[in-house]
């Protein structure tokens, strides 16, 4: 079984290290290192160190989970140990072809673009996996499945799934909050409840039945009904372009801070 390193051991990476270990995964496969030793993935059972050098000439494959304002200074640690190994890389916004060049060393560089939810075991995940081999993309899906849905894509289109998916979830929290506190001011004290399970029996509605969500739409619209007049008021404020606008914006963002 190949050695997983982590570099960087928060969220995410905890989210990730706790989904293979209980597919069974034993711990003595996986490291983490990161500056803080108390990290969330000091709990899950698995060593936490704070040598990154050390860890990535340990393992054969290193995800790197650090936050996009200090991927120079991780890559500058461990860019002579670089060699060979398999990179997978979680750093919204920052290239295959940025981290590349800042190891010493030709490695293969995936990256990945997961979202929160895999912290459930539900996330929504794309891979771009460059050049990688054949065994290398099952490997890695595989290490992914266990938090989500795998999806591969071309890295061109990472911008865009990172305005879809990746920042996706805080567009439904502003819808559900919205809905909530609407309702709570007509006294519905479960509000927030019955929004947020609205919301989930409308995604499974989604992916079970087959239908698209226009046609959703139609079961769900009586002629001269309720539905009717919210999707009619939602119309004249323009609502399909407000949300339009807000994912260009996202994607925008996303090629910008690519570029830096």
């Amino acid at each position: 079984m190949k050695k997983i390193a982590f570099i960087g051991g928060g969220r995410i990476a905890s989210a990730l290290i706790g989904a293979n270990l209980a597919s069974g995964r034993p711990s003595e496969s996986i490291l983490v290192s990161d500056i803080n030793t108390d990290s969330p993935a000091a709990a899950l059972g698995v060593r936490v160190i704070s040598d990154n050098p050390t860890a990535v000439e340990w393992a054969d494959i290193v995800v790197i989970a650090v936050k996009p304002q200090n991927i120079d200074a991780a890559l500058a640690s461990f860019a002579h140990k670089a060699g060979g190994k398999t990179f997978v890389s979680v750093v919204a916004g920052v290239s295959a072809e940025r981290i590349r060049s800042g190891l010493e060393s030709p490695a293969t560089v995936i990256r990945v673009m997961p979202n929160t939810p895999m912290l459930l075991g539900k996330g929504t995940i794309a891979i771009a996996f460059g050049d990688a081999c054949e065994e290398t993309v099952a490997e890695v899906s595989e290490m992914f499945s266990y938090c989500g849905e795998v999806f591969t894509v071309d890295e061109a289109l990472l911008d865009a799934v990172t305005a879809l998916s990746g920042s996706g979830p805080a567009y439904f929290y502003r819808f559900a909050n919205v809905m909530a506190s609407w309702g709570r001011e007509q006294g519905l004290e479960n509000a927030d409840k019955m929004a947020a399970l609205t919301m989930l029996g409308a995604a499974e509605m989604l992916l079970s039945t087959g239908k698209s969500a226009a046609e959703l739409i139609k079961d769900v619209s009586s002629p001269g009904g309720t539905t009717v007049a919210a999707l009619g008021a939602f119309d004249q404020k323009g609502l399909d372009e407000v949300v339009r606008s807000g994912l260009d914006a996202a994607m925008n963002r996303s090629a910008e801070l690519g570029k830096k």
